[in-house]
């Protein structure tokens, strides 16, 4: 997941008295990039005693978000959209979320934009992957909504 790149990416000036990891869900790769946070968190410093770990229903009625001090890292859509409210004043960074969610994320939040790690694989690895797939294939069509409509250029840019 490259976990390492969290801790860099996502601190601010100064250390968090606090990290919270709210998690989607429970299993598989919600507990995977757990406990890769986890091992990030450790490897920063940031032990057992400054960080918690709990689910979003649990974590909405803890009264810890917005608190001064805290770090909220999220894993899943579900997390990352009640941890970007409007409200939400701590600062957040986003994991395990496409480009486009993300983007539907930041136009709901008034407050500063949270940091994000991509889901999505980059455009240019997914047409290597239907190149390898579809070797004789001259032409591939895109579905795209409104939302993603923004991505034709890039699109096109990475099939040339």
């Amino acid at each position: 997941m490259g976990c390492a790149l969290i801790w860099s990416i996502a601190a601010p000036a100064a250390t968090p008295d606090r990290v919270v990891v709210v998690s989607s869900g429970e299993e598989g790769v919600y507990a995977d990039v757990r406990a890769a946070i986890h091992l990030e968190l450790d490897r920063a410093g940031i032990g057992p005693a400054r960080r918690s770990a709990m689910q979003v229903g649990a974590w909405q009625s803890s009264g810890q978000a917005g608190q001064k001090g805290l770090l909220t890292v999220t894993i899943g859509y579900d997390a990352a959209e009640k941890a970007a409210a409007p409200t939400a004043e701590s600062p957040v960074y986003v994991t395990l979320l496409p480009e486009l969610s993300y983007r539907v994320l930041r136009v709901a939040r008034s407050r500063p934009a949270p940091a994000v790690l991509y889901l999505d694989q980059p455009l240019a690895r997914q047409l290597w992957l239907i190149r390898l797939a579809l070797p004789s294939a001259r032409r591939v069509a895109v579905v795209r909504g409104p939302e993603s409509s923004a991505l034709r250029e890039r699109v096109q840019s990475a099939a040339e």
